[in-house]
């Protein structure tokens, strides 16, 4: 029940009518609710964990809407560990506390009516989080918010209500009534939350160990809390760690090397200063670790490993210093996201004073000039496709992929660079290129549209500056390259020019009744009534065609008319046949695109024909060419 419900549901009961009866009520509720919630048994519905952060600097740590905190958890550590809860005063006496991350021990610093501010036995040196268990403040109800209990005991709140108020009016009886059915309901609550499961394993003290999720003990302990970390001695035994499959033992981070302990010799043989051989060095057995040879440290040379020396092969067989020849089992289940016979990753180059020209993850400096009867090769995959994911970049030729949509008058396609560019554009809608950033003389970038949406150059746009515009042979309109089209476009030093444009896929324009009218009267067309109308660009030419059917003429017009679509302007005259059904009567018309127009004419003749006035019974089909401003 929401809150607006348990107050009406009150005020029917009570045959309350006013709003000053239904206010008092309502701060009934919420006085009530404020202490169920916060009764013996019920503080679960209270009860929340919250994720806070420690600020660097400072040893304590206010949570707002809070009345007191049951316990506090980092789970930075596995298994996650629960915080030592102290007085306050026994806290105290460990100041002043240690700079570090770890906190151990904590204690309520002091309460208001709705924080809590608890303090830690360190000074943190960074940011970090802890999970606090804690008894939230109940905001007060108000409209559709539901207290926090299930609703099949929401009418504890009813009842608990209508004791006080049968009072009032002297009711006695019922507020008895009521009383004992609060007393009941209250006694049912608290029972169904206490029962829970049918396995709980709950008692006294089982958590004082101070972990969570601790291992079962062996010999004379369990689990493990804080080992006290005043105490220091000689362990002359043998202890014996019983954790599979987890670590033995952890060692936070940031601890000093322990002495007469090297751990790379706990698992075999470790080398760590560099190996001269006179012989092979052939490494056998099986190995369960991440790699056989592992080469860390630093060199002062330009090489951690290098291969030199002279290869005499044997007559009729190939040679390589190098050979990498694997056999890899596959996992018996799960997926291998690659396997390969050499796995390179980049270097991590660190900044510093000297000058870097390239940086490569594999260098090749040169093809060998070896006398040989075929060709040398920088590169050879003998067999195999080859893939390449990035930008495949030469001297003078990139091709590179973008999805950018919107509006852009800087355009700066990732991967465009001073040579010949060509750039895949597959964006999820409209983009509408009014410059392209980065010009220099010479440059070249071809557009290919490898998606369904479409691109459009703006010609001489105001909203881009000199050195980024498009110079477009389309001057009217903006030049389009739908799916599968295409454009060239070079810069002359000053701005882009548009060297050649295919469309691709024709284009429909979106119905707009508007763009059909006529010389005299109406002509009415519907989106039912166009079969077909599209318009495709190459150039300066345009390729429009529509097919009409059961649009309907109010007069006698000499002309029909249509919008040029795309709000393109015609540059000279250019007529062609159509044909058309007037009033049922079949003929063969003409169209006609006029000199610096924007509309086309649909004529029945040129000599004075005139179109008969009809109801959904005049057709028309064209297709038009000619050539656009």
């Amino acid at each position: 029940m929401t809150f607006t419900e348990i107050v009406t549901e009150i005020c029917e009961r009570l045959n309350y009518t006013s709003s000053t009866d239904s206010t008092r009520v309502g701060r009934a509720v919420n006085r009530l609710y404020k202490e169920i919630t916060s009764s013996i048994g019920l503080q679960l519905t209270k009860r929340e964990t919250v994720l806070e952060t420690v600020t660097m600097g400072v040893s304590t740590l206010t949570l707002g809407d809070c009345e007191n905190v049951i316990s506090i958890f980092n789970r930075a550590t596995s298994p996650y560990r629960v915080l030592s809860e102290v007085s306050i005063d026994e806290l105290r006496e460990l100041q002043p506390y240690p700079d570090n991350d770890n906190p151990t021990k904590w204690a309520v610093a002091s309460y208001t009516s709705d924080t809590t501010v608890i303090e830690f036995n360190c000074i943190p040196q960074t940011t970090f989080d802890l999970y606090v268990e804690e008894m939230v403040a109940k905001a007060t109800l108000s409209g559709s918010q539901e207290p926090a209990f299930p609703e099949s005991y929401h009418d504890i709140l009813v009842y608990g209500v209508l004791i006080d108020e049968y009072d009032k009016i002297e009711k006695t009886n019922l507020s008895t009534k009521a009383e004992r059915r609060y007393e009941k309901r209250m006694g049912e609550l608290r029972l169904w939350i206490a029962l829970g499961g049918a396995y709980k394993d709950i008692y006294q003290g089982k958590m004082k160990d101070g972990m969570v999720n601790g291992g079962n003990g062996g010999g004379s302990g369990s689990g493990g809390g804080d080992f006290p970390g005043s105490l220091s001695g000689t362990q002359t035994g043998l202890i014996t760690f019983d954790r599979d499959p987890s670590a033995p033992f952890a060692v936070t981070s940031g601890s000093a090397k322990v002495s007469n302990l090297d751990a790379d010799l706990l698992d075999g043989k470790d080398w760590d200063s560099a190996i001269s051989l006179s012989s092979t060095l052939a490494v056998t057995g099986d190995i369960t670790a991440s790699a056989k040879i592992a080469q860390a440290g630093t060199s002062a040379d330009n090489t951690l490993h290098s291969i030199t020396g002279t290869v005499t092969p044997g007559a009729g067989v190939s040679a390589a210093p190098l050979l990498i020849n694997p056999t890899i089992t596959e996992a018996g289940s799960g997926t291998h996201a690659i396997l390969s016979s050499v796995y390179v990753q980049p270097p991590t180059i660190t900044a510093g004073a000297a000058t870097v020209t390239n940086g490569a993850t594999v260098y090749i400096s040169d093809a060998p000039a070896g006398v040989v009867s075929g060709a040398n090769y920088a590169l050879f995959a003998d067999a195999g496709n080859v893939r390449f994911d990035g930008i495949l970049t030469g001297r003078d030729y990139s091709v590179f992929s973008s999805t950018t949509t919107g509006t852009e008058t800087a355009w700066a396609p990732t991967g465009i660079h001073v040579g010949s560019n060509m750039v895949n554009w597959a964006g999820a809608s409209t983009l509408t290129v009014q410059g392209i950033s980065g010009g220099t003389t010479g440059q070249v970038l071809a557009i290919r549209n490898t998606g369904a949406s479409v691109l459009f150059l703006t010609h001489d746009s105001g909203s881009a500056s000199v050195g980024n515009k498009i110079y477009c042979s389309i001057t009217s309109g903006l030049t389009p390259i739908a799916g599968g089209g295409n454009a060239v476009l070079y810069h002359n030093g000053t701005y882009w020019v548009l060297a050649g444009h295919n469309q691709g896929t024709w284009i429909t324009p979106t119905f707009n009744a508007a763009d059909y009218t006529a010389s005299a009267g109406t002509w009415t067309v519907a989106s039912g009534d166009v079969t077909t109308c599209a318009y495709c660009i190459i150039g300066k030419t345009m390729h429009f065609t529509v097919g009409l059917i059961t649009t309907s003429v109010s007069t006698t017009p000499a002309s029909l008319h249509r919008i040029v679509p795309g709000g393109y302007t015609s540059i000279r005259q250019a007529d062609g046949t159509m044909a058309y059904l007037d009033s049922g009567v079949a003929g063969n018309g003409l169209w006609r695109a006029n000199p610096a127009s924007t509309t086309f004419q649909f004529f029945k003749n040129l000599l004075a024909g005139t179109w008969t006035g009809s109801v959904d019974n005049t057709y028309i089909s064209a297709t038009a060419v000619f050539e656009l401003t």
